[in-house]
């Protein structure tokens, strides 16, 4: 029996909350942050994320598509999608959770600042 297929990833972007949650609201801009993801077709007609919601990623290269569909928003905290349909089998995997995107906020505070390589005086 194989495991479940597992993933996490994590990203820190520097800006605030609010900007990021507005930005990807906006399926038509996945494939702006998405490596792999090259064209996004809107399966229920929208382009806003709302739970129901549809859409078709097409994978770099050509070979591949997935479905995912929106099932959960809490506004500014997260985003729980399910992937229905997909060409590469992760979707008939008995054991597939929702993926969940929890968005953060993070202050970072640098206090001392050290260049690597540079000789010590």
């Amino acid at each position: 029996m194989r495991p479940p297929f597992r993933s996490k990833q994590e990203v820190i972007i520097n800006a605030p909350l609010e900007t990021v949650w507005e930005y990807n609201m906006d399926i038509t801009k996945i494939p702006a942050f998405h490596p792999r993801v090259v064209k996004v077709e809107l399966l229920s007609g929208k382009s806003l994320r709302e739970p129901g919601v549809s859409y078709r990623c097409h994978l770099s290269g050509g070979k591949h598509t997935c479905v995912e569909k929106d099932i959960e928003i809490v506004p500014m905290q997260r985003l729980v999608t399910v992937l229905p349909e997909d060409t590469f089998g992760i979707s008939k995997c008995s054991a597939q959770k929702p993926d969940r995107v929890t968005l953060q906020p993070v202050q970072v505070c640098i206090r001392d600042a050290v260049h690597l390589g540079s000789p010590s005086s």
